[in-house]
């Protein structure tokens, strides 16, 4: 299956892989309450998290799951992934971004970069999807403006800080996509 390429650059991020050296950036933003609310993620997040997060992403098989840092001016401060379902001719995007950037468009600009990637590597992928919770209103933006749709809701579908939470699932189709 071909895959997206290491590294993408977009005019304002790059997006590259995971060094081990990204630890205390991404510690920085990850302990902060507000960056897990709507995660599946450990809270607190603490360095060894950190640590495991990172050894994921430099692990992965990029066939499986291609996993890359958001970089801005030499720092760490995000993540973005999408993990590949071959099969289904199919992706799972995910993403996370310090709340420092958050509504100033990087998530939208790395999302676009990594999708046009994707679909422009691989002719068979046909489809990308994406997950977020009901209240995160912002990644439910993000997601409209890539022209993903809103595709149904799954309740009581993920754990996040010991609560059974529902999922709302949003789906982009190759021929909705406009590769630039």
């Amino acid at each position: 299956m071909p895959i997206p390429p290491e590294t993408i650059e977009t005019e304002r991020l790059v997006l590259r892989p995971h060094r081990c050296e990204d630890v205390d950036d991404i510690l920085a933003f990850a302990a902060e309450e507000k960056w897990s609310r709507h995660m599946p993620v450990p809270y607190p997040y603490d360095r060894r998290d950190a640590e495991e997060f990172i050894a994921r992403g430099i692990l992965a098989d990029p066939s499986e799951c291609r996993s890359y840092c958001l970089e801005i001016d030499g720092h760490a401060v995000g993540g973005m992934e999408l993990r590949f379902v071959p099969k289904y001719r199919l992706a799972e995007l995910g993403y996370a971004l310090a709340p420092q950037f958050w509504s100033k468009g990087y998530v939208t600009e790395a999302a676009r970069a990594l999708i046009a990637a994707a679909f422009t590597a691989d002719p068979g992928l046909n489809r990308i999807r994406a997950w977020t919770t009901p209240e995160n209103s912002a990644s439910h933006r993000v997601l409209k403006k890539l022209g993903f749709r809103q595709e149904g809701v799954l309740r009581q579908e993920r754990i996040i800080r010991g609560e059974l939470v529902d999922s709302v699932f949003f789906g982009l189709l190759r021929d909705e996509w406009n590769i630039d």
